[in-house]
């Protein structure tokens, strides 16, 4: 990683909602180091195929390190019970959290909910290509880089 992330202890994954072709031992081993660095809290969002894979490996490694996970949630209607069901059963190893941006149009949402995860991180890891021209998780690392966070990407 070429960073000093002794510092960082909070970090935001971003990734492409489709067609991740990122090996998860790639990505595990990428948070592993993270967390030995001293990263020990995650916000990872709920919106597509890198976030799937994250959260996955995020449960992975909170399995042998002392994590939290924040699984954040960009409608909080999500969090009412359906059937006596709740969301953080569904994800016992995370924290689901939503931000106040319910009374705005979907895609706003999602742009604001990230813009909200890059504030409260100090680094960002992610699986971007930053030459598509309109990408919300694009759009989350150019506002990261724009704050002069860290950004490791590991698209290729």
């Amino acid at each position: 990683m070429n960073y000093n992330v002794s510092s960082c202890k909070t970090c935001a994954l971003f990734g492409h909602r489709k067609y991740v072709r990122l090996d998860q031992n790639e990505l595990y081993m990428a948070v592993l180091e993270l967390v030995k660095s001293g990263v020990s809290t995650f916000y990872v969002g709920t919106h597509g195929d890198f976030d799937a894979l994250a959260y996955s490996t995020l449960v992975k490694i909170k399995r042998q390190f002392d994590i939290k996970i924040f699984l954040v949630f960009t409608n909080a209607q999500i969090f009412k019970t359906d059937n006596g069901v709740k969301i953080n059963d569904i994800y016992p190893d995370a924290e689901c959290i939503s931000f106040e941006v319910e009374q705005l149009h979907f895609k706003q949402r999602i742009i604001e909910t990230n813009k909200y995860i890059v504030n409260k991180s100090d680094i960002v890891l992610c699986y971007v290509n930053l030459n598509e021209i309109t990408s919300g998780a694009r759009r989350a690392i150019l506002y990261a880089m724009h704050k002069n966070l860290p950004v490791i990407n590991l698209f290729k």
